[in-house]
């Protein structure tokens, strides 16, 4: 019962995730997907976007289900649309993975930087990261005038 209940507030979470980044990225102008705040800032607004994508895709398919690593996208990061669609791609393709996850697997240790962690913790990197570079996409929108979507958390 309490794998269930877990899957099912990871699945919520993760849909309001999921809507929040996107309504982030449609606010940004596909002209501003280039913008970074100066120069030694390492991603514009469309690589903040791919990154935390890639992220994700990763750390469900590598750490959580065992595949290889995928590989990295070969998305133009100031393509509005394919940028966008590779987010909800990658968002669905963490969801499948989040959704199918026994409690007793979420007990199960993996291999990590600093040593083995449980793949619970893998999950909940994968919303810290998530949210870590929307906030940071969020800042860029506000940097160019935008107001940011009111935020969607429950």
């Amino acid at each position: 019962m309490m794998a269930q209940s877990m899957q099912s507030d990871w699945a919520a979470r993760w849909a309001n995730a999921r809507e929040y980044t996107l309504a982030v990225a449609e606010a940004m102008p596909e002209a501003d997907y280039s913008f970074r705040p100066v120069d030694t800032v390492g991603m514009t607004f469309g690589e903040q976007l791919l990154h935390l994508s890639q992220n994700s895709r990763w750390l469900a398919l590598s750490k959580l289900k065992g595949q290889e690593r995928p590989a990295k996208p070969s998305i133009d990061a100031t393509d509005k649309a394919a940028v966008m669609a590779y987010v909800t791609q990658s968002f669905a393709i963490a969801d499948s993975v989040l959704a199918t996850l026994t409690f007793s697997e979420l007990d199960q240790d993996v291999d990590w930087f600093s040593g083995p962690i449980s793949k619970r913790r893998i999950g909940l990197l994968i919303f810290d990261h998530v949210t870590h570079h929307r906030a940071q996409a969020i800042m860029y929108l506000r940097m160019k005038g935008i107001e940011p979507p009111k935020y969607v958390g429950w």
